[in-house]
């Protein structure tokens, strides 16, 4: 639709380039479909280019929350990797300790890194104080590593004594120092 001041332009255009009657009719019947069709283009311009935007803005957005799901999916990553590190700092630790004060069996079955008491060479009242000083700088728990550990280290009468020892006083340190001292220095006749 044209404007009454677009109307009276059309007309004074038309009128200097000598137009008059149905010439005149037919000029501005033509400019007002001319500046229809451009406001139309226009139109049809600005609302693709609102398309374009839009789908460019859908576009920015999806790859910025691709982006962020990469940044939390490598940030569990690298917590998954310090948590590994963490846990291997601390089993190294153990291990470095003594590995007796852990919970896991596979540190509780090695033997101390200590020879076996030997009944010719060895005074079992120095050994049995190298073992106990050897236990606590190890952090080994007394109740509950130490009878274990000692009988690994014991061979002849002292071993042949925790044997014949019950359940419960085998896993009790004090009753296998008594036994193997008792044997000991009380061979069997």
């Amino acid at each position: 639709m044209t404007s009454q001041l677009e109307l009276e332009k059309l007309v004074s255009i038309g009128e200097k380039l000598g137009l008059k009657g149905v010439e005149l009719k037919q000029f501005l019947d033509d400019e007002r479909d001319k500046l229809k069709q451009e406001r139309d283009e226009e139109r049809d311009r600005r609302a693709k280019q609102r398309a374009i935007d839009a789908h460019e803005q859908e576009e920015d957005r999806q790859r910025q929350e691709k982006i962020e799901r990469e940044k939390a999916k490598q940030l569990e990553i690298q917590l998954k990797i310090e948590e590994a590190k963490q846990a291997q700092a601390e089993a190294q630790a153990q291990i470095g300790n003594g590995g007796y004060h852990g919970n896991g069996s596979a540190a509780r079955s090695r033997p101390p890194k200590l020879p076996p008491f030997n009944q010719e060479k060895d005074d079992i009242d120095a050994y049995i104080n190298r073992f106990e000083r050897y236990a606590t700088l190890q952090g080994w728990d007394r109740d509950t590593v130490w009878a274990t550990s000692l009988s690994a280290l014991i061979q002849g009468c002292g071993l042949f004594e925790y044997s014949s020892l019950s359940l419960e006083d085998s896993k009790d340190y004090d009753k296998v120092k008594q036994a193997l001292i008792t044997c000991i220095l009380q061979p069997m006749v």
